[in-house]
């Protein structure tokens, strides 16, 4: 049985003491998300759409707004126009 490492590879006993491999990938992300620690509002809005984007491949689905709220909203704009 063959033990593996912190990433989950399979570790034999060949262990020629290089250190193991950056995945580039994994690393650029981990960067992304140290800096955008400091982001608020639409800036943060638009990174979290933007990373949920990246991992699902699809966009984020909007907040429902409730019906009286829309209704109210609509009512305003027409008496506006």
């Amino acid at each position: 049985s063959k033990n593996r490492d912190k990433y989950g590879r399979e570790k034999d006993g060949n262990d020629d003491g290089l250190a193991p491999a950056l995945d580039v990938q994994e690393t650029i992300h981990e960067i992304h998300k140290f800096g955008s620690e400091g982001f608020t509002g639409v800036q943060k809005k638009s990174h979290t759409n933007s990373e949920y984007e990246w991992l699902t491949g699809r966009t984020a689905k909007r907040q429902k707004i409730p019906t009286k709220i829309v209704v109210g909203m609509r009512r305003k704009a027409m008496k506006r126009e």
